[in-house]
């Protein structure tokens, strides 16, 4: 498995450093609409703040709380486009990881991005970051481009290690509801594979089907409490393939999120 992880891990970076050597590029990398996704990570900044608050009970807006003592990391920050978001909303710490070193280069010109810690990572971990330095751990348009499982859960047990005791993690997915494993097209992988992709990005992707949902669970459940799984419905076509459309089947976001330790019976119970 080493092995595997060793050469997934390769192809990620090298394809990753090739194609960012200018801020266009990469920001293409990240996604051909970047500029959209970049208008609207405040609305997901908000999104993932208003989340955590309700897990420890703080009634506070977070348009309007004090944020300047909250730690955040990013996971696959790419350019740091969310880490953006953040850093706006005066959230005190706001750092990234990811395996490219092109992407972070960009990352750190970025004088919106002068204050935060930029780590490179071998694949499956967080770059070195000291334990217990965040409060929140989360990562957008990343997991979901990785069909290797045990790439995935060391990558939650490197977000485990990094959070407080008492934070968060919060990751986004892509769900197709009409897909089953045998529609899942070639160079995919269902949940449960561990596939050594030699594409990235859209390519290569790991599809959340109905059927793999437990199984999401259960590797999230491995290194978090009070787990919540929420699915933003995006109105496209699950059902019937398009052979045109980056991905066949249409697809709805997922966000699962849990906390290093159980936090919600003894809010809802005080």
């Amino acid at each position: 498995m080493d092995d595997k992880l060793a050469r997934y891990a390769h192809n990620q970076r090298t394809q990753y450093d090739a194609t960012s050597a200018t801020l266009e590029q990469a920001q293409a990398q990240v996604a051909p609409d970047y500029a959209e996704l970049r208008r609207i990570a405040d609305g997901y900044s908000r999104f993932i703040l208003q989340h955590y608050f309700q897990r420890r009970g703080w009634k506070a807006d977070p348009d309007q709380a004090d944020l300047s003592r909250l730690r955040v990391l990013d996971f696959g920050c790419g350019v740091g486009r969310v880490m953006e978001a953040f850093a706006a909303r005066g959230v005190g710490q706001v750092d990234g990881c990811d395996i490219s070193e092109a992407m972070l280069g960009h990352a750190r010109a970025n004088p919106a991005l002068a204050a935060s810690r930029l780590h490179l990572t071998q694949g499956d971990d967080a770059g070195g970051v000291a334990a217990g330095s965040y409060d929140i751990a989360y990562s957008f348009l990343c997991l979901h481009h990785i069909p290797m499982r045990q790439t995935r859960i060391n990558i939650l047990r490197a977000l485990a290690n990094a959070l407080a005791p008492e934070g968060m993690v919060f990751v986004e997915l892509k769900l197709f509801p009409g897909a089953t494993p045998a529609k899942i097209p070639a160079r995919h992988a269902h949940w449960s594979e561990n596939m050594v992709a030699t594409h990235t990005n859209s390519a290569s992707d790991v599809w959340v089907t109905p059927d793999a949902l437990g199984m999401v669970y259960e590797d999230v459940r491995l290194f978090f409490f009070d787990i919540a799984m929420i699915e933003f419905d995006l109105a496209t076509n699950h059902y019937d393939p398009d052979p045109h459309a980056i991905y066949s089947l249409g697809f709805n976001e997922l966000f699962v999120a849990g906390t290093r330790r159980p936090l919600l019976k003894a809010l809802v119970t005080a």
